[in-house]
């Protein structure tokens, strides 16, 4: 990240994408170079927030299930 030495202000990159089979444009404002490799990062980390978010209280309801143990017994 470049420092202008002004209070405040720094450097960021804005990547604007339209990923094949997704129903939305993403816009990733970012201190990482615009590469792909930097966009498909931030892919596998959308795919990520979205799995926990479902586990944690969203479709699956794994909280609610008071689940303990993942082995049947």
């Amino acid at each position: 990240m470049l420092d202008y030495g002004i209070p405040g202000l720094i450097r960021c990159n804005l990547i604007v994408a339209y990923p094949e089979g997704v129903s939305e444009h993403w816009a990733v404002i970012t201190s990482e170079s615009p590469t792909l490799k930097t966009l498909h990062e931030y892919a596998l980390r959308f795919r990520v927030e979205e799995l926990f978010l479902d586990s944690k209280s969203g479709a699956f309801e794994l909280e609610d299930s008071r689940l303990r143990n993942s082995k049947y017994e």
